[in-house]
């Protein structure tokens, strides 16, 4: 497969461990494709320097691919990119009807009060926060944000999610999870401490702030996507699998991660 040009003299502000690096190609048929989407890799172009992001690697596959969603750029997993206007059409229409199930696994901050819940809080602007794109849990004038979680698993002070976003707004999961008091490990917005991404942006990672949000990006992975396909008119499951740093994480604080993709999914 073709790949752009990544530069891994350019290190990520995440840090040496998140140097540029391409997106693995999971799945391709006629209609679309599926990137696995490496944590600090942006999806579509940012900053100016001309830094590569996915899409620029989808189209050099195919020069008219489209970008059917987004992952922030810390997150990592499954990003559907499709092949042709025809495609876009029908996978636009497929997520404004919300036909297309994505699946996510968070680590997190402490245990949830339920083994399983449904959070439902519309999510608005952060009112006096100093970080100007943090989002927040609003009493009115909010937009409507469902979000469903299962424990997988708790240990040391950690729990394991499979979480469901039923609603698609702008860092709902990490605003959702911040709220029920179990913070996404490594969030700079929504973890104990907001300055810790206002002195990330100044400075980037630093060991002392690795050392203190205990991983250098937030750790929530898009595990699963399930969809009726137009044209195969069948379902087609994507996983990508748990990354290196999250399963580090987990099993060196006695979690496991033998079966997580299995149980990633919630109804």
């Amino acid at each position: 497969m073709i790949q752009p040009t990544f530069d891994s003299t350019q290190s990520s502000r995440l840090g040496p461990c998140f140097e540029a690096r391409p997106a693995a190609l999971l799945y391709e048929d006629d209609w679309l494709m599926a990137f696995d989407k490496p944590a600090g890799l942006l999806v579509h172009p940012t900053f100016p320097d001309g830094r590569p992001t996915l899409i620029d690697q989808a189209r050099l596959i195919r020069p008219d691919a489209t970008l059917m969603h987004r992952l922030d750029r810390e997150t990592s997993g499954v990003v559907l990119v499709t092949k042709s206007p025809k495609a876009t059409r029908w996978l636009a229409k497929a997520f404004q009807k919300r036909t297309i199930q994505k699946n996510y696994l968070a680590v997190v901050h402490g245990v949830p009060p339920e083994p399983t819940g449904t959070i439902d809080a519309p999510l608005g602007q952060a009112e006096g926060s100093e970080v100007r794109i943090r989002r927040a849990v609003v009493r009115t004038g909010g937009e409507k944000a469902v979000t469903g979680f299962r424990v997988l698993q708790s240990f040391s002070g950690f729990s394991l999610l499979a979480v469901k976003p039923y609603t698609g707004r702008l860092h709902q999961i990490r605003v959702h999870l911040s709220f029920l008091g179990t913070p996404v490990v490594g969030d700079k917005i929504y973890g104990h401490d907001e300055r810790d991404f206002i002195r990330f942006i100044e400075t980037g990672m630093t060991p002392e702030m690795e050392t203190r949000l205990l991983l250098a990006r937030h750790a929530l992975h898009a595990a699963r996507v399930e969809f009726l396909h137009h044209n195969l008119r069948r379902d087609v499951e994507i996983a990508a699998p748990l990354p290196e740093d999250m399963r580090e994480f987990i099993e060196a604080r006695g979690g496991s991660t033998a079966t997580t993709l299995e149980r990633a999914s919630i109804a």
